[in-house]
């Protein structure tokens, strides 16, 4: 009887262990996937205003604004075509961007850009440049904004 009861005690042990094992690996598998994910997103660049003025200046580029119609219409960067991020995806899936164009894209602070340009590297563009703290910073350097 002690044996048995020893015998299944054991058994609980082991499949125990065999369980969290099990976990544990399956754990560090999706940590790992998310890290994969995560850098195939992660390939846009986030540039500041310098950097965004002299991509600019080089020309063969599509400049992006995803701000609201109401921001777009207080102030813009020349030639910045308007695709709300609430419309995004649905705007893209309609009319795709050019692919042979790097693409410079802006919001106000720079955080509803970074969802925008995560979702063109998604969607196989290349060369997508982040103005990192947005139009506002942009502003505050001196630069140009039309209305």
């Amino acid at each position: 009887m002690k044996i048995g009861l020893l015998v299944v005690g054991v058994a609980l042990v082991l499949g125990m262990i065999f369980v969290f094992q099990s976990q544990t690996k399956n754990t560090k598998k999706a940590h790992n996937n998310s890290e994969k994910e995560e850098k195939t997103v992660s390939n846009y660049k986030n540039v500041n205003t310098k950097e965004f003025d002299e991509l600019l200046k080089d020309g063969n580029v599509l400049i992006v604004d995803v701000r609201t119609q109401t921001e777009y219409d207080s102030g813009r960067i020349r030639d910045a075509k308007l695709i709300p991020i609430d419309a995004f995806d649905k705007t893209l899936d309609k009319e795709p961007l050019a692919k042979g164009k790097k693409i410079l894209i802006y919001c106000h602070s720079g955080n509803r850009s970074r969802t925008a340009a995560a979702s063109l590297v998604l969607r196989g563009y290349e060369e997508v440049y982040n103005l990192q703290y947005g139009i506002t910073e942009w502003e505050q350097a001196g630069m140009t904004v039309e209305k």
